[in-house]
C-alpha cells in the first residue's frame, strides 16, 4: 500500500503539472484558433524565440550553474537521445509499413499512404517536442518535487539542452534533407533520402563536359581547370550552407555558456558578485530568459489552435476546393503515429533503463535522478511542431496543414500518458 500510496501522490503533482501547463496554453490556444494569431504573426514569435529568448535562457541558467566537473557525467545523455532518434525510427516505419500492406492485403479500401507521407510520417513520429512541451512542464513538475531532486530546475536546463544536441543534428540535417526532397520532387518519384552532409554538389562545369569532348585539346585543358576553380568554390560555399543548418543560435548559446564556465572570474562576475559592473549583464540575460516556458507555451498552443482552425475550415468549406487537394492521414496511420511516439517509444526506452541498471556493476550509461525523469519525458513527449513550420516555409502548405490534423489529438491523449510515464521515472 506504502507504494501505491507513493505512486499516486508523485501521479497527482505530475498531472497538476501537466494540467497547469495546459492552462498555460489556453490563451494561445484561442488565439490561434480566432485567427488572432496570424501563420506570420507565430512564425515571427518562433523566431524571436529561438533566436533571442532560448539563448537567454540558456546563457543565465547553464552558464551560471554549470561546473566544468559536470561535464563527465553528462554524455550519457546524448547516447539515450541518439537511441531515442533511431528507436523511434525504427518502430516507426516498420509499423506503418507493416500496417498499410495487412490493410491492403484485407482489401480495406482508402488506407494507402502517398510516398510523401510514406517518407514524412516516421519522422514525425521520431521528432519529439524536446524544448517547448518539457520546459514549461518540468517547471510545474520542479515546484512539486523539487525538494527530492535537488536544485531541479536549474539542472534540467542544462540536461534539456545537452540532450538536444542529437536532436537538433538529426533535425537540421535528416529531417531538413527530407522536407526538402519532398518539396524539390514530384510525389510520385521521390528521390532516396539524403542528408545535407552528403548530398551531392551540381556544377554547371558537369553539364557542359559532354559538349567539351568534340572540341580542341586547349579547350578542354582551359575548361578543366575552370571546372577545378568552380569545384572548389562550389564545395567551400557547399560546405558553408551545411553548417549553417547545423550551428543555430541555441547550440552557439551552449558554447558560450561552457565558456563562461570555464572562466570562474567571468562566471562570478556576471551571475555572483553584486559589485561588478558585468552583474547588470547576468541579471538582463535572466530576466530575458525567464520568459522562455510561458512563451513557448504560447507558440505551442497557439499552432496547435491554428491547426483546429484549418481542420474546421475544411469541415465547413461548401465548395471543398480547397480541400480537394489534401492529403489525408488515414486514421490508421494518425493512431500508429500516436501509438510510437506517446507509448511504444517510452515504454522500449523505459525497459532499457531498467534492463542497463541490472547488469553487474550498474548501467554503462549512468543516469541521476533528474536526468532519468528528463530523459522519460523526452521519450514520452509528443512530436515537435516544428515539422509543421518546416512544410510551411518550404511551400508545402497543403502537406502542413495535413500533418497538423494529427497534432491536436496526439496532444490531448498526453495529457494522460505523460504523467504516468513521469511518475514511474520519479519512483
Amino acid at each position: 500500500m506504502g507504494a501505491t500510496s507513493e505512486f499516486v501522490d508523485v501521479f497527482c503533482t505530475c498531472l497538476r503539472g501537466v494540467v497547469t501547463f495546459a492552462l498555460v496554453c489556453v490563451p494561445g490556444a484561442v488565439a490561434g484558433y480566432s485567427g488572432f494569431f496570424t501563420h506570420e504573426v507565430v512564425s515571427t514569435m518562433a523566431k524571436f524565440n529561438l533566436n533571442v529568448l532560448v539563448p537567454c535562457l540558456i546563457l543565465s541558467s547553464v552558464g551560471s550553474k554549470l561546473q566544468l566537473e559536470e561535464l563527465t557525467y553528462l554524455w550519457p545523455l546524448l547516447v539515450w537521445s541518439a537511441a531515442q532518434v533511431v528507436l523511434g525510427l525504427l518502430v516507426a516505419t516498420l509499423l506503418l509499413r507493416a500496417l498499410e500492406a495487412l490493410l491492403k492485403y484485407r482489401g480495406v479500401r482508402g488506407v494507402g499512404l502517398s510516398k510523401r507521407l510514406v517518407r514524412v510520417l516516421p519522422v514525425i513520429a521520431t521528432v519529439q517536442n524536446s524544448i517547448c512541451f518539457p520546459l514549461p512542464l518540468m517547471q510545474t513538475v520542479c515546484k512539486g518535487v523539487g525538494a527530492e531532486l535537488g536544485n531541479c530546475f536549474d539542472d534540467v536546463v542544462l540536461y534539456m539542452f545537452v540532450y538536444s544536441i542529437v536532436w537538433q543534428v538529426f533535425l537540421w540535417t535528416v529531417v531538413y534533407a527530407l522536407l526538402q526532397a519532398v518539396a524539390q520532387s514530384p510525389s510520385e518519384h521521390l528521390p532516396a533520402l539524403q542528408s545535407p552532409l552528403n548530398m551531392p554538389v551540381s556544377f554547371i562545369g558537369r553539364r557542359a563536359s559532354s559538349e567539351l569532348l568534340a572540341i580542341e585539346g586547349v579547350t578542354i585543358d582551359q575548361a578543366a581547370e575552370g571546372t577545378v576553380a568552380a569545384t572548389v568554390q562550389g564545395l567551400w560555399r557547399a560546405l558553408l550552407d551545411k553548417i549553417r543548418l547545423i550551428v543555430n543560435p541555441v547550440l552557439c548559446a551552449l558554447a558560450a555558456a561552457v565558456a563562461v564556465a570555464a572562466s570562474p572570474t567571468l562566471q562570478s562576475a556576471l551571475f555572483v558578485d553584486n559589485d561588478n559592473p558585468l552583474r547588470t549583464l547576468g541579471d538582463a540575460l535572466s530576466h530575458t530568459g525567464a520568459v522562455v516556458p510561458v512563451f513557448g507555451a504560447m507558440l505551442l498552443s497557439a499552432s496547435l489552435g491554428r491547426a483546429m482552425r484549418a481542420q474546421s475550415q475544411q469541415r465547413d468549406s461548401s465548395d471543398g476546393a480547397s480541400s480537394a487537394g489534401l492529403e489525408v492521414v488515414p486514421w490508421w496511420a494518425t493512431s500508429v503515429v500516436i501509438l510510437v511516439r506517446l507509448l511504444l517509444v517510452p515504454g522500449l526506452g523505459l525497459c532499457a533503463d531498467v534492463l542497463l541498471k541490472g547488469i553487474p556493476g550498474g548501467s554503462p550509461f549512468p543516469l541521476n535522478k533528474t536526468m532519468r525523469v528528463l530523459v522519460m519525458l523526452e521519450f514520452a513527449s509528443p512530436s515537435a511542431t516544428i515539422s509543421i513550420v518546416l512544410c510551411h516555409s518550404l511551400g508545402m502548405g497543403d502537406l502542413a496543414e495535413s500533418l497538423a490534423t494529427m497534432y491536436v489529438p496526439m496532444y490531448a491523449v498526453s495529457l494522460v500518458t505523460v504523467p504516468i510515464w513521469l511518475s514511474t521515472a520519479l519512483m
